[in-house]
């Protein structure tokens, strides 16, 4: 008769048992999961970054887009205003003309939406507009009538109202220096707009080709 040893008594006489591998395979599971979720794989790059590496902001708004008073300041120290958008400086113009006395005629009135800034009185700007085709005469009558700072306030707080009332949002003031106008003159319009109770602006700095294309 022949007898067959099971396989578990084969085992036993050669002196090596095998473990049971169920447990390890679980915890070879969970591992591979727990680095399948977690894992960020490297994004391609962007110039000198990678994608990961940029700043992020979880939310989807941007900046509101507000309408900025614009003074500018030449090295003679010269005065400039400008408001963002025709139509505000327009209607900022016309009324701190009108507390003047001055009333624009139609066509002035259709010349005023076109220009870009003003950096005359107030009271010679009719003047300005009828001679635009008289570049010379127009320069002369600059040189002879700056933009004095009482209407340079006036122009900033009255486009600070007119803003506000028309679309119902903040206007900032920038300050447009030359990058060779002196401390003192930036430190003086400073103290000016600070005197109104504007206390904060943005700085622009601008060199010289930049002011003969302005001024």
């Amino acid at each position: 008769m022949t007898f067959v040893k099971s396989e578990n008594k084969l085992r036993r006489s050669r002196g090596a048992s095998s473990p049971d591998m169920t447990p390890f395979a679980g915890v070879v599971f969970l591992i591979v999961c727990f680095y399948a979720i977690t894992t960020q794989f490297k994004g391609p790059r962007i110039g000198n970054a990678a994608l990961e590496e940029l700043p992020y902001h979880s939310g989807s708004g941007c900046l509101p887009e507000n309408n900025e008073a614009v003074i500018g300041l030449d090295t003679d120290g010269h005065y400039s205003f400008s408001v963002s958008g025709p139509l505000f400086q327009s209607i900022t113009i016309q009324k701190v003309a009108a507390k003047q006395s001055v009333i624009f005629s139609a066509s002035q009135r259709s010349k005023l939406n076109q220009i870009e800034y003003i950096d005359v009185d107030i009271r010679a700007l009719p003047a300005i507009l009828e001679e635009q085709s008289n570049n010379h005469l127009a320069l002369l009558i600059k040189e002879h009538y700056p933009l004095g700072e009482e209407q340079l306030l006036a122009c900033s707080m009255t486009s600070k109202k007119v803003i506000q009332t028309l679309v119902h949002k903040p206007s900032y003031v920038a300050l447009l220096i030359n990058a060779e106008t002196s401390a003192s003159k930036v430190m003086h319009l400073i103290e000016l707009l600070q005197n109104q109770g504007i206390n904060r602006f943005n700085l622009k700095l601008q060199d010289g080709s930049q002011q003969a294309s302005r001024h």
